[in-house]
């Protein structure tokens, strides 16, 4: 009894949490002490790769918000944090059987009906526990999605524009379990030390290896002296964790089942490496169709690198990467397109060095590579699957203008208070034009959109409030002409109002303006609010159609925008008493524009009237 007294006792030490702080060896629950690296040089403030410290930063998200997805063999939360609607239900089946349907819609459900549909990038990280520059770029980027400046105080307005153009799944460190037994970096290390820590050392003191870590699965830990942060608690390396109907770890199958879940359009999974930062080119297994989409971003993240002086070259494409790991997966879970990034852990070369990196490069390696996919993904889709849902139904309903205007009514016969200054009526709005389609000063909606609207207007008048309307239904030949527009980009006269912080080539690419607009379909409205007492506007923070960070509905006062003053808390509360009034009455908002409001339930989804408001 007293020697399985002794055992249980013994067991509930080597069970116990124990994370790895400053340089100090602890022992873990594994049992193995975190490799203690000599004169490793101290990490900056804002490299927050500890454990501790990403729960302690996934547990305060508050703009966003995480889930604890898994548990590691050593007991670590894994966690989600997501940024952006996710609020659809569970796709009726699942991507296999949806892509060999009658429509691949039954997969991606009504969300995807919509053609201003935001594609989902699921960023993960950390897989590696041994490799902390993507987990210190995730964990910044969290920092400034929730408060507009990340860790060392520096604030990315066109990350953050880039950002609220998509739903965002960022994992930032998968394998929890390798990451608390590893170094905070590995910056100036030889290679033996940057081996040891990956991949670990046999009992006879000799490396395993990156070849030899992948002999064994599960690595025998009775055979090692140190795991290395490739494996999690188990000994699995995650990152080959993905052989179908035998999946070890509980870590691989939550990122599969969210990126089935969500219907991820993009898995960006970032690495380290000991040379200069690079990406891998497409699995040889994937789709011809991704294999061209990421040999395309490939060579786009790998030119951007040069320009940032994080690489010498640009490789030219060799004909794929023959590996099958979690990456490749991401096809097969959702039709997602997946990626891996490597970032630089310290030298250009770690076996001939003549280039050490900053701790800023190492991390803003993960962090332009983001950046540039998303740029990209605002061009061209990251994969073809939306543009296959009418592939092979008849039941879909043809995208051409209608001319039919029985279904609409104007606004004003409804809300016979509400205010008018239709902006595209006059030559005040981004391009200084009036807009062909507008031949009157007038607003139309479809009739189940003013009558929600009218709902709107009668509860915000009990509370000293009435709408103005800025635009409603918008001809198709406006949009066309929107378009016609930004193809002419020396014509810039509205640029210092409406457009200051960016370039007018980029207003397509951004997403400012589209072939298609859901105001096209006449239930999406675009307004702000009066004070009946003194008939003038309510202060929103910024002027009505500003290309920028400024007219995202959430910034938060006090936030960095850009080349506007950040907003204060009366500004942030009136967008909030026009967003909670429009949301009880049916409609939803837009992630990029206060003022832009669409009915939910709108009775013409795939239709684009194009009939003159007259």
């Amino acid at each position: 009894m007293k020697r399985i007294l002794f055992s249980l006792i013994m067991l509930s030490v080597v069970l116990t949490p124990c994370v790895a702080k400053g340089n100090k060896a602890e022992k873990t629950k594994k049992g193995f002490e975190p490799l203690a690296v000599e004169n490793l040089e101290p990490r900056p403030d804002f490299w927050k790769v500890r454990p501790q410290e990403i729960i302690d930063l996934c547990e305060s998200v508050r703009k966003g918000h995480s889930e604890k997805i898994a548990v590691t063999p050593l007991g670590f939360p894994v966690y989600a944090v997501f940024y952006g609607d996710f609020s659809e239900p569970e796709p009726q089946t699942n991507f296999s059987a949806g892509n060999s349907s009658s429509t691949i819609m039954s997969y991606l459900g009504d969300r995807y009906s919509d053609p201003d549909v935001k594609q989902t990038i699921m960023y993960l990280t950390g897989v590696h526990g041994s490799e902390p520059e993507g987990v210190a770029a995730a964990v910044n980027m969290i920092q400034m999605l929730e408060t507009g400046r990340d860790f060392r105080g520096h604030t990315d307005p066109e990350l953050l524009e880039l950002a609220s153009r998509y739903r965002l799944i960022i994992i930032p460190c998968l394998n929890m379990d390798g990451r608390s037994i590893c170094p905070d970096h590995l910056r100036g290390q030889p290679y033996e030390v940057f081996r040891k820590a990956c991949q670990g050392t046999w009992k006879d003191g000799s490396l395993i290896g990156w070849l030899g870590s992948k002999e064994h699965y599960p690595l025998p830990l009775d055979k090692v002296s140190f795991p290395g942060g490739y494996p999690n608690g188990d000994g699995y390396n995650i990152q080959h964790d993905c052989t179908p109907g035998d999946m070890k770890t509980e870590e691989a199958k939550a990122v599969c089942r969210l990126m089935s879940r969500w219907r991820v359009d993009l898995l960006l999974n970032v690495h380290s490496c000991e040379i200069s930062s690079t990406m891998f080119e497409p699995g040889l297994i994937d789709t011809p169709e991704h294999i061209k989409r990421g040999n395309t971003l490939y060579t786009k993240v790998l030119t951007a690198y040069k320009e940032a002086g994080l690489r010498d070259d640009v490789p030219e494409i060799e004909g794929g990467d023959e590996a099958v790991d979690l990456t490749q997966l991401a096809n097969y879970c959702s039709g997602a397109l997946g990626l891996t990034v490597e970032c630089s852990s310290s030298y250009d070369d770690i076996q001939n060095p003549t280039v050490c990196y900053t701790f800023d490069q190492l991390m803003e390696s993960a962090t332009l590579a983001f950046k540039v996919v998303m740029e990209d993904g605002l061009r061209e889709p990251f994969n073809r699957r939306i543009d296959r849902t009418s592939d092979k139904t008849e039941e879909l309903p043809a995208e051409s203008p209608e001319t039919d205007r029985s279904g609409f009514v104007y606004v004003t016969d409804v809300i016979p208070d509400a205010i008018l200054e239709i902006r595209y009526y006059s030559t005040y709005n981004f391009i200084g034009d009036r807009i062909p389609g507008y031949e009157a000063p007038v607003a139309m909606m479809t009739r189940q959109a003013a009558d929600s609207l009218k709902a709107v207007n009668d509860d915000l008048k009990a509370k000293g409030y009435i709408l103005k309307i800025y635009d409603a239904y918008r001809p198709q030949c406006a949009v066309d002409y929107f378009m016609k527009w930004a193809e002419d980009i020396s014509d810039v006269r509205m640029k210092g109002s409406f457009y200051p912080e960016i370039e007018k080539a980029s207003v397509v690419p951004q997403g400012y303006v589209a072939r298609r607009s859901s105001h096209t379909r006449g239930s999406t409205v675009d307004l702000t609010l009066v004070n009946i007492k003194t008939g003038r506007e309510v202060d929103m923070g910024c002027v009505f159609d500003y290309f920028g960070v400024a007219s995202h509905p959430t910034v938060l006062p006090g936030q960095e925008i850009g080349a506007y003053k950040p907003i204060n808390a009366e500004q942030y509360n009136n967008r909030m008493l026009l967003r909670e009034a429009m949301l009880s009455h049916g409609f939803k908002p837009y992630d990029c524009e206060w003022w832009h409001f669409t009915l939910k339930n709108e009775p013409y989804p795939d239709t684009y009237f194009n009939f003159p408001l007259r």
